[in-house]
């Protein structure tokens, strides 16, 4: 018997990391609505139907004409097959799922796995593939857009997802971040110790897209920039670190010194804008650049008066 999507949590009442991963990527289409699902279909290369309505007058069919008719063609299926092991396509499974996909004319097929490129046994499917690391960058992409970043449960639950799949270790990603790009975090009032100790610790294996540079959201604005130095260090009990645990004794950051956290180096600083807050939510009110952490590039920080200009 099916499960319908609203009676799971996030990851699902489910003991495979797959299950959890896919019940969670459903909590999250669910939350964001069409506009999310649309955006998700499009990365990974399907098209929805339109759901504009059309209305017709005069139509002949099976040999009548009546004299109006309302019709819709938003319908469709999607199948969602996810692994958590690369190179674990099972042929048998595949052909099982093409045929049902061959049977309806409004199914698609989607598989969701670690490779970073397109399986081999897929090659020449009629089906559609994306890589958790996609999955991930997609559902990102979505919270940087008017509709999304508004939404504070989406972002937590992407946040949530997008750790937990860190910690699976599905991303299959290295830190090699392009040259120029910044990831943007809110500090509140904790930038001045991560100033000057040149430290960001936040929660650990919080998944995060490889950028060379880190800014601070504080009260409203960005006017600091700094160098991240090297890979972000995983699994780190600020206790065991003398420098971690002065850091932790001056922060107001709520959090266990005894616990595993993540810890970015900071090297370099460079003061820009400042670049004032001035994002507002699909109503026209107010509201935060960023929740949980946003992306964009070094020139457009130089360059930025305002938010909405990068």
């Amino acid at each position: 018997m099916a499960t319908r999507i609203d009676d799971l949590s996030i990851f699902g009442d489910y003991k495979s990391e797959e299950n959890k991963l896919t019940a969670a990527i459903l909590q999250i289409l669910r939350r964001g609505g069409e506009r999310l699902i649309r955006e998700f279909s499009a990365a990974a290369g399907f098209v929805l139907p339109d759901n504009e309505i059309d209305i017709l007058s005069q139509v002949t069919e099976d040999g009548c004409t009546p004299d109006g008719l309302m019709r819709s063609q938003f319908s469709f299926s999607l199948y969602v097959e996810s692994k958590v092991v690369p190179n674990a396509i099972n042929k048998r499974q595949l052909s099982a799922l093409v045929r049902l996909q061959e049977r309806r004319d409004d199914a698609t097929i989607l598989y969701i796995t670690p490779d970073l490129q397109r399986p081999a046994h897929l090659e020449g499917e009629p089906v559609a593939w994306m890589s958790w690391l996609r999955v991930r960058d997609a559902l990102v992409e979505y919270l940087e857009t008017r509709e999304g970043e508004s939404d504070d449960v989406l972002a937590f639950l992407v946040d949530h997802f997008s750790t937990f799949a860190a910690r699976l270790g599905v991303l299959g990603q290295s830190w090699e971040p392009p040259a120029g790009s910044v990831l943007v975090v809110p500090a509140k009032n904790t930038w001045h110790i991560n100033d000057e100790y040149r430290l960001y610790v936040c929660q650990n294996r919080r998944s995060f897209r490889p950028s060379e540079w880190i800014a601070f959201y504080v009260n409203g604005e960005i006017r600091r920039v700094y160098k991240i130095e090297g890979e972000p260090e995983q699994d780190v009990i600020p206790a065991s670190d003398p420098l971690l645990s002065t850091f932790f004794g001056k922060s107001p950051y709520r959090s266990n010194a005894q616990e595993p956290h993540m810890v970015m180096r900071l090297g370099e600083r460079r003061d820009v804008g400042p670049v004032k807050n001035d994002s507002v939510d699909h109503a026209g009110r107010p509201c935060a650049f960023v929740q949980g952490q946003r992306y964009t590039t070094m020139a457009e920080l130089e360059s930025a008066a305002r938010t909405s200009d990068l």
